[in-house]
């Protein structure tokens, strides 16, 4: 898992990148329609917690047993975003991806009310359909990143 955490962008951009190489998510719709509840928080006999991803019936995906996965897709947790989300956003219906909040200064330097980096609104679907796009230039990589290039980057895994 890739995790970066240092300000409320760079743990969007890890938590869709985590959902793109180890849930398989590829379309701005997929990331769009994501909920808190579509992610359930497990532990492993040895007590490491879990994150496990129950997929949703959606227009392309109808549940055809020949498109359904013999496993659930897990990823380890990450703890620092649910501690920076509104307390409200925990619910199985709020939305995964949440706006952040701007402004945010090192934790250090700013009162422990502050510790929160996301509103409670959903971040909106264009915001998502660039992630990609973004985080590939904002790293100089050269080439057209779109959503799908993490896609197929699971798949040589």
């Amino acid at each position: 898992m890739y995790v970066i955490l240092g300000n409320p962008e760079a743990l969007t951009n890890t938590v869709w990148l985590n959902n793109c190489l180890h849930f398989g998510m590829r379309s701005r719709q997929d990331h769009t329609d994501m909920l808190f509840g579509d992610v359930t928080m497990k532990a492993t006999s040895e007590g490491k917690h879990y994150l496990e991803y129950s997929e949703r019936m959606t227009k392309t995906r109808q549940g055809e047993s020949r498109n359904t996965r013999s496993f659930a897709p897990k990823i380890f947790e990450t703890p620092e975003f649910m501690k920076r989300r509104p307390v409200d956003t925990l619910t199985p219906t709020s939305r995964m991806y949440l706006s952040t909040l701007h402004n945010i200064t090192p934790d250090s330097t700013h009162p422990p009310i502050r510790a929160l980096w996301f509103s409670k609104q959903p971040l909106g679907k264009n915001k998502l359909g660039d992630l990609a796009k973004t985080m590939s230039l904002k790293a100089g990589l050269t080439g057209r990143k779109v959503n799908h290039s993490a896609r197929k980057t699971t798949v040589t895994f």
